[in-house]
């Protein structure tokens, strides 16, 4: 899976649909998710438009 920027209810977003969506039975069985949340990063907003 390739990192991409997320908005902070976007990350809760993704988390939850990952999490909702993996067929796991027990805490153990879920994989592994890290969340880095980097507020310094300059946005990149007026790059893309």
């Amino acid at each position: 899976m390739q990192a991409v920027a997320l908005s902070d209810s976007a990350t809760i977003d993704f988390m939850a649909k990952v999490v909702a969506l993996t067929p796991a039975n027990c805490d153990q069985a879920y994989m592994p998710l890290i969340v880095h949340q980097v507020p310094q990063i300059p946005d990149r907003s007026t790059a893309i438009s």
